[in-house]
């Protein structure tokens, strides 16, 4: 139970959507972060699509069409865009409108949590956090999300 904590084991619902971005040089500053990787072209109307056009799986989201719904509702509501995929069960986000406060990073990462037990979200280094309230202190003000599936 600590784990989800301030909330219970019954999920608490999508959070809402995020307004205010965060300013480009924010998003630069991030990206400069990431290191070079291969680029995957393919047509696709949205970046939660790819996942599904390719066929990526992990064996919490399979089919990968679920993957994509989720993908695209973190896309509608805080500008987040699929940025890497692999080299195995992992994913990075790219977020334009990440939580601002630590209410609303709460209520992201509960759904998070639901979505991956297992997150990283720092620029950089890969960071398991365990807890909600860890994915919440770590998303605040964020533009790169990361998560992997065991």
């Amino acid at each position: 139970m600590g784990k989800v904590q301030p909330f219970t084991q019954r999920f608490p619902g999508l959070a809402p959507p995020a307004r205010e971005h965060l300013t480009a040089s924010a998003v630069s500053d991030a990206l400069a972060t990431v290191p070079p990787e291969f680029v995957c072209l393919a047509a696709v109307s949205r970046p939660a699509d790819l996942v599904t056009e390719v066929g990526w799986l992990t064996q919490a989201w399979d089919p990968p069409e679920y993957l994509s719904a989720v993908l695209r509702s973190l896309e509608d509501r805080f500008g987040a865009r699929l940025l890497q995929i692999g080299p195995s069960a992992e994913i990075r986000l790219l977020v334009s409108r990440p939580p601002r406060t630590h209410d609303a990073a709460l209520a992201v990462a509960a759904e998070l949590w639901a979505f991956s037990d297992t997150a990283w979200v720092t620029h950089s280094s890969r960071n398991q956090v365990d807890s909600v309230a860890g994915i919440a202190a770590l998303i605040i003000d964020q533009p790169i999300w990361g998560f992997w599936w065991d």
